[in-house]
């Protein structure tokens, strides 16, 4: 049986030593089951609209004595904010707790802060660099917020709609265009955030290897025989090799959980730093 005590302290801010309120719950998975498996359940904690809090949750294996600690920050100051929005898989009705989908394509939008309300689908269908390699100097173009296509939706009384999400690019929600504010779902490749293609090996290499073997690769009539030719030439040896591909590819894949926004995480610059000099040893 496995049991875990989650903890939830609210403070007025990432800075604040003073607690608002906190929570606790004891979660029992009584199954014998021994598989990888989620498990879904809720409680409140009261949060006062109208300003921006710190939340810590703690979450202790009962079990093996460990500690795991979480922070989410949460803006309660207008209800266009994208934590007034949850997205739940159909049909299971499952919730989506990441920034982005990968397989399904029918979800409802819930906002039962919204109810009624009429607001925008912005569709963006762009392309974009992925983070400059270190050492570089390179002139940033300003991201263009008019959108390529706007569908106008509207929440039924229970706060609720149905949508098919696109087949690429990403779509922001918002009920107060005059901000920037909104709930953004961004679509991404199969099996992402995993890296399971010879393409998915090949691009994060640009931040470790020279413009011409970066060149050399997109020439390549095999790019599996080059990439892994790659790393045994970095390593000196095929064990050696195999060691840091499977250090450096889970790097790409935890830089994807926690940095993925309208790129997918490893092209950012915060997972550029992770991919290099490895992942943080927290996040916010």
């Amino acid at each position: 049986m496995l049991l875990f005590l989650f903890i939830i302290r609210l403070y007025n801010g990432i800075d604040s030593k003073i607690i608002l309120d906190s929570a606790s719950r004891k979660i029992e998975d009584i199954t014998d089951e021994k598989s990888v498996k989620s498990i879904l359940g809720n409680f409140s904690i009261p949060v006062p609209m109208g300003g921006k809090y710190f939340l810590k949750i703690l979450t202790t294996d009962l079990n093996r004595g460990s500690v795991d600690e979480a922070h989410l920050l949460v803006d309660k100051r207008k209800t266009s904010g994208s934590q007034f929005f949850l997205l739940k898989k159909l049909p299971e009705q499952v919730p989506l707790f990441a920034n982005y989908i990968v397989n399904d394509n029918e979800f409802v939008v819930e906002s039962k802060m919204n109810k009624n309300a009429e607001f925008q689908g912005r569709f963006y269908n762009r392309k974009f660099p992925l983070a400059a390699p270190p050492f570089s100097v390179i002139v940033s173009k300003p991201f263009k917020y008019y959108p390529d296509s706007i569908v106008l939706y509207t929440l039924n009384s229970e706060g609720r709609m149905n949508f098919t999400v696109q087949d690429s690019g990403f779509v922001q929600f918002q009920t107060d265009t005059s901000s920037r504010n909104g709930y953004t779902l961004f679509r991404q490749k199969p099996d992402f955030p995993l890296v399971k293609t010879v393409e998915g090996m090949f691009y994060p290499l640009r931040y470790i290897c020279t413009k011409n073997e970066y060149n050399s690769f997109l020439l390549s009539s095999d790019l599996k025989k080059s990439v892994d030719k790659f790393w045994i030439n970095k390593t000196g040896s095929k064990e050696r090799g195999r060691e840091l591909i499977k250090k450096y590819y889970n790097r790409v894949q935890t830089a994807n959980q926690y940095f993925t926004s309208y790129i997918e995480g490893w092209k950012t610059d915060r997972g550029m730093i992770s991919l290099i000099f490895g992942p943080p040893k927290s996040s916010q």
